[in-house]
């Protein structure tokens, strides 16, 4: 019966040389924009003793934020790579250009400025044999904290001969979800100095469910009120976050909520989000230097409190955004093909 019910829910009716439709790519995009506000607003905080709110705004955040763009991720991978049944080499050589290659080197760039800032540094780094080595070698302490989500994403990518095959039957879709639910869980801790296995094991979960979610368009099967799916949502999201904090549940619902909530607005405003949301990975890169320089001004002028802190804070999430669109703009219109294969640009 429970089987039957699985069937009727995920057997699809899509077409494999289908391309996007219109509201689909604008409730996508809107959805790819409105996560990258939240990494960005994630990376805002300031730490003043005053204005604890904002402690609270960043917990919620990291609930799912990087659940949501793991989830993103997969969800893309079924739409732009697995439904045009394109070869894995090509598949692997395009996601090596656009994630090792800004892996490498903006840690690189970004190793000076680190340690001549060090006292205004999360995560200081030192000139030693030992930091290059686990830098640039073994791979296992990045000086760009933020680079961890490109080391898992890319581990995820090199499956794709998997999902291929597996997404194309239910039962083994479904088996094959079972077993990352089961690595999710067990909690397994590897040492390791070429993958993030452990976060591969943790974030495969939300990887493969956007990809279930594209194979299966659940969301266009979807008769319930979106509005009631965000009220709901937003409910039990608060509720197992007070009890239980983060878990696998707040990162679902978090998901839930902003799949819904993009699908929504989208029709109401199709263009939200436009003036970035074509730029999500290279906020990603450069949005945090430009956040971490305006801190460290911040601090040198001495601004703790008030108005000061607020205009603060709305700059800080301004030059996250904006100065990284810029810089992206500026490079595309060089030209210049190092400077667009540093920060990810196609």
């Amino acid at each position: 019966m429970i089987y039957q019910a699985l069937y009727a829910l995920l057997k699809t009716t899509s077409n494999k040389n289908q391309i996007y439709k219109q509201n689909e790519i604008a409730w996508l995009s809107v959805l790819q924009g409105f996560a990258m506000f939240l990494v960005v607003l994630g990376h805002v905080i300031h730490g003043s003793a005053l204005f604890e709110w904002e402690y609270v705004l960043q917990n919620i955040i990291y609930s799912f934020h990087m659940p949501l763009f793991m989830c993103i991720s997969g969800f893309l991978l079924y739409k732009t790579q697995i439904i045009k049944e394109k070869p894995f080499a090509t598949v692997l050589k395009n996601k090596s250009i656009r994630l090792l290659i800004p892996y490498f080197t903006l840690p690189f760039v970004s190793f000076i400025p680190k340690m001549i800032f060090s006292e205004y540094m999360k995560r200081p780094v030192t000139f030693s044999l030992d930091q290059l080595l686990a830098t640039f070698v073994w791979l296992t302490n990045n000086p760009l904290d933020e680079m961890w989500f490109l080391n898992v994403l890319f581990g995820l990518f090199l499956l794709y001969p998997i999902y291929c095959i597996i997404s194309k039957k239910i039962v083994s879709a479904l088996l094959l979800l079972l077993c990352f639910t089961f690595i999710h869980f067990a909690q397994f801790e590897i040492n390791s100095f070429i993958f993030n296995f452990n976060g591969i094991f943790y974030y495969g979960i939300f990887f493969y469910v956007g990809i279930l979610l594209a194979r299966y368009d659940l969301f266009d099967r979807i008769k319930f009120n979106l509005l009631w799916i965000i009220i709901i949502g937003c409910l039990l999201h608060s509720l197992t976050f007070y009890f239980y904090g983060r878990n696998i549940f707040t990162e679902f619902f978090g998901i839930i909520i902003s799949f819904a909530f993009a699908i929504k607005i989208s029709k109401v405003f199709p263009n939200l989000f436009s003036s970035f949301r074509n730029y999500t990975y290279q906020i990603f890169f450069i949005g945090v230097f430009c956040q971490v320089l305006l801190r460290i001004l911040i601090k040198k002028i001495g601004i703790e409190n008030g108005f000061g802190y607020i205009l603060f804070y709305v700059v800080s999430i301004l030059t996250g955004i904006y100065v990284p669109v810029i810089v992206s703009k500026i490079v595309q219109k060089l030209n210049l093909k190092v400077l667009k294969l540093m920060i990810g640009l196609r």
